[in-house]
């Protein structure tokens, strides 16, 4: 988080699940590694579409014109990069985040004194990317 703000990186991926699918998401523990059939709805309430729709633009935009450039080669990726001062007394002092979805894929990436988020996060990111294609990808 910044300063005393705390988050988890579980948490930032329900964000960035909401955002995608246009509503509150909550995390499912996966006991049993079978596909979740297509068309499972989300469980909460729905964002307004307007918001969603803008969060969706931007956050598309940070990754083909901004801080998180490099994943604009993954089609469909959509995130936002974050750098979180933690130190007031050393300002230099950063935690690194991506948080980001594609398709049915939502996630988050945080580098513990990482600095700056599009040097450490979004690398990380991109392996991931990487690592998602190569298995088959999100739907």
């Amino acid at each position: 988080g910044q300063g005393t703000t705390v988050v988890s990186p579980v948490a930032m991926a329900g964000a960035a699940a909401a955002v995608a699918t246009g509503r509150q998401v909550f995390p499912r523990l996966i006991v049993d590694p079978a596909p979740v059939p297509a068309g499972t709805p989300a469980e909460g309430p729905e964002l307004r579409a307007e918001a969603a729709a803008a969060l969706r633009s931007m956050m598309r935009a940070v990754v083909t014109a901004g801080t998180a450039e490099p994943l604009g080669r993954f089609p469909g990726v959509h995130g936002k990069t974050g750098t979180a001062e933690f130190d007031s007394d050393d300002p230099s002092k950063t935690h690194a985040w991506f948080v980001g979805y594609q398709g049915n894929i939502a996630f988050a990436v945080f580098v513990e004194n990482g600095g700056l988020s599009s040097t450490t996060a979004v690398p990380v990111a991109a392996s991931f990317l990487e690592e998602l294609a190569a298995s088959g990808g999100a739907r």
